[in-house]
């Protein structure tokens, strides 16, 4: 379901391989440099996660990263919120790295079983409501309405406030 919804977002949002992305959370991807370079293959594709063993382009958190304000036109964050125990600043630090007017694409599972990583088996967080979402996504700057996806996805195509 994920895979099919971000196939259809790419085509919506008017992507251009110009735009400069950053895919969150790569840990445990199949493809690199992530699984959503399919969708979104720009010529700046950079990768963020805190395992250096998923070979991320830039290794750090997403609530600190090492990247400078108003660098991405779109950042990905697809099934790693769940991970993340300051969901909160996570959000905050997405529109921080965004130009103005870039787009975050952000989803959760929302009906999905308990899944650690490998490394990290406790780090299962949260089941985010699209509701919860929404709110905490414009808290942090970030306008638009979060969906439930058949059930199951919980997901969301925001943008940053210019």
């Amino acid at each position: 379901v994920q895979q099919a919804h971000l196939a259809k977002i790419a085509t919506s949002i008017g992507f251009t391989p110009e735009w400069h992305v950053l895919d969150v959370g790569v840990g445990g991807d199949k493809e690199k440099p992530s699984d959503n370079y399919k969708f979104f293959p720009a010529k700046e594709f950079d990768t963020l996660d805190n395992n250096s063993t998923w070979k991320p382009l830039i290794l750090g958190d997403i609530c600190n990263p090492p990247i400078k304000s108003n660098t991405y036109n779109l950042v990905l964050c697809c099934q790693t919120l769940e991970h993340v125990w300051d969901t909160r600043r996570a959000l905050f630090e997405i529109n921080r790295i965004l130009v103005p007017g870039g787009l975050p694409i952000l989803d959760i599972p929302w009906m999905y079983e308990f899944h650690g990583l490998p490394d990290q088996p406790d780090d299962d967080y949260w089941r985010i409501s699209h509701h919860a979402l929404t709110r905490l996504a414009n808290e942090a700057g970030l306008e638009g309405e979060a969906k439930l996806i058949e059930g199951i996805l919980v997901s969301m195509v925001c943008k940053k406030k210019s």
